[in-house]
């Protein structure tokens, strides 16, 4: 409950983690291991940041401090609107960090996972992506614009069309959770 125990960057962590409904059980399970966390510990750390309830009051200065000392702070414009942008390191999720943008009045405007590492190279077909090694702004350059069908933040699913050399064009849908991809499956019509 709110007041007990300080949250810790491992507790937020784990929401995040708690909330990918569509990442998969095994990549859950891994996550969890390199924290020598469980499923209980998972469940008690979502409970203990939901009771927070950080998106119905100003939370980027507990989030931020939660989280520790940025690995990079700026100014950003954005939907026609300024925020700071603070960028933390990640436990779970090495090969990225966390981007959340904070609003002058204190609000929380978004969460972004971003990539550490420059140059990773994205498979030449989307078939190949695997859930949590691709942001939504990296597929979208190696791949052309995605089609939004869903988004409630912060989870996201869009349509991609991809045109193979002489082949027929195929259509995926893929789903992110702050940005971070958690599904892609080729799209299949239902009747």
């Amino acid at each position: 409950m709110p007041g007990d125990t300080p949250l810790t960057a491992l507790d937020y962590e784990l929401f995040m983690l708690h909330a990918m409904v569509d990442a998969p059980p095994d990549l859950v399970e891994e996550a969890l291991a390199v924290v020598g966390a469980n499923r209980n510990t998972l469940e008690a750390s979502y409970q203990r940041v939901l009771a927070e309830n950080f998106m119905l009051r100003p939370s980027f200065a507990p989030i931020s401090e939660i989280l520790g000392p940025p690995l990079h702070e700026e100014q950003r414009h954005e939907a026609g609107r300024r925020f700071t942008v603070r960028t933390f390191a990640l436990r779970l999720w090495p090969d990225f960090a966390l981007e959340v943008y904070g609003r002058s009045d204190g609000m929380v405007w978004d969460e972004r996972f971003v990539r550490t590492a420059t140059n990773i190279p994205l498979p030449a077909d989307p078939s190949q992506l695997k859930p949590w090694t691709a942001t939504k702004p990296e597929i979208e350059s190696r791949f052309g614009p995605l089609e939004e069908i869903e988004l409630w933040a912060p989870y996201a699913s869009y349509s991609l069309t991809h045109q193979p050399p002489a082949t027929a064009p195929t259509r995926y849908n893929l789903v992110f959770s702050r940005s971070l991809l958690q599904r892609a499956e080729p799209h299949t019509s239902s009747g």
